[in-house]
């Protein structure tokens, strides 16, 4: 299963995809919703991939608890506040990230 094309839908705020365990990889076309502020992926425990989101401007909010298949990250938008992420995940990925931040930022995880 894969996500529809997102080229169509630029004013996205909020995208909730928590649960669906066939989903196994966003269209990358997700970077055309520049407006996305709020994006739940969790419990996607077959997803393998995610698209480049650094693109994605006004994203403050991604959770990605239970990504079980999920190895790395790509480049998360600066102004990104808030990652929701477990043991599964590439943790030095998001260490390095979480370097690249602006001191008065603050990036959040439940293992950081």
């Amino acid at each position: 299963m894969e996500t529809p094309d997102f080229t169509e839908m630029p004013n996205l705020e909020n995208l909730n995809m928590s649960g669906c365990t066939c989903l196994k990889e966003v269209y990358h076309s997700l970077g055309c919703s520049r407006k996305l502020i709020k994006l739940n992926l969790s419990h996607c425990i077959n997803l393998v991939a995610l698209p480049s989101i650094a693109q994605l401007g006004a994203l403050r909010y991604l959770d990605l608890s239970e990504c079980r298949r999920l190895t790395q990250l790509p480049e998360l938008p600066p102004e990104l506040y808030t990652l929701h992420e477990d043991c599964h995940v590439a943790l030095k990925s998001i260490h390095n990230l979480v370097t690249k931040k602006k001191k008065s930022q603050r990036l959040t995880s439940p293992n950081s």
